[in-house]
C-alpha cells in the first residue's frame, strides 16, 4: 500500500483500504493530497517583496497552478468513489472546463445503478470521448438506450461492442433484441444464434 501512495496511484490506494475495510483512512489520505496541492499554489504565489526574483516566482507559481489543475479532478473523483455523492464528480467535471471524461463516466454509471436511464444517456452524450476511451461504456450506453426507447442508438452501441469483442455473448443477445425491434429479422436471428453459441460455450 505504501508503494501505491509513493507513486500516487490513488485508485489503488483506495482499493487496498477497501479490502481491509478502512475507507475512511483512504479518504483522509486523498483529502490531504488535495490540501497539499492547494498549499503548493499558495506557497508559490508571487510576492510583492522586491527582493524576490519575480520571473522565477512567476514560473514556479505557473507550474504549481498547472499541476493542481491537472491532478485535482482525479483526486476529487477518487474521493467520490469513496463517499459516493454525485457532487464530487460534478465538481471534477467543472474543474477543467467540461473535459474530464472520468467524471461524466462515473455520473453515468451512478445513474445506471439507480435506473435513471435518461440522465445516464445525458451524461454520456455530454462527453462523447467516454465511449471511445472505454469499451465497457459502449455496452452501458446501449443498455441505457434500450431503456429509453432509443433502439437505433442501442443497435449502434452493441454493434461497436461486438466489433471490439466478438466473443461477448451478452452483447450479441442485446443486439438481437434491438434488431428485432427495428424489424431487421435476418440480422436479429443471426445475432441470436451467435449469442446462444457463445453463452452455451462460456
Amino acid at each position: 500500500m505504501e508503494i501505491f501512495e509513493e507513486l500516487e496511484f490513488w485508485d489503488e490506494v483506495v482499493d487496498c483500504h477497501r479490502l481491509i475495510g478502512n475507507l475512511g483512512a483512504a479518504e483522509d489520505l486523498v483529502r490531504k493530497e488535495l490540501d497539499r496541492l492547494d498549499k503548493a499554489v499558495l506557497d508559490e504565489g508571487i510576492s510583492d517583496d522586491a527582493t524576490f526574483d519575480q520571473s522565477f516566482r512567476k514560473g514556479a507559481y505557473t507550474r504549481a497552478v498547472q499541476s493542481r489543475a491537472a491532478r485535482r479532478p482525479l483526486l476529487i473523483c477518487v474521493i467520490g468513489n469513496v463517499t459516493r455523492p454525485q457532487e464530487h464528480f460534478e465538481i471534477a467535471w467543472e474543474e477543467i472546463g467540461h473535459r474530464y471524461a472520468r467524471a461524466k463516466r462515473a455520473l453515468g454509471i451512478m445513474c445506471i445503478d439507480s435506473e435513471q436511464w435518461e440522465a445516464a444517456m445525458g451524461h454520456y452524450k455530454q462527453a462523447p470521448g467516454i465511449i471511445s476511451l472505454f469499451l465497457e461504456a459502449w455496452f452501458v450506453y446501449g443498455c441505457a438506450a434500450i431503456q429509453t426507447g432509443d433502439i437505433q442508438t442501442g443497435a449502434h452501441a452493441f454493434t461497436r461492442v461486438i466489433q471490439k469483442t466478438p466473443e461477448n455473448g451478452e452483447a450479441w443477445n442485446n443486439l438481437a433484441k434491438v434488431l428485432h425491434d427495428l424489424g431487421k429479422m435476418k440480422g436479429a436471428l443471426k445475432s441470436l444464434i451467435e449469442a446462444g453459441r457463445l453463452m452455451r460455450d462460456s
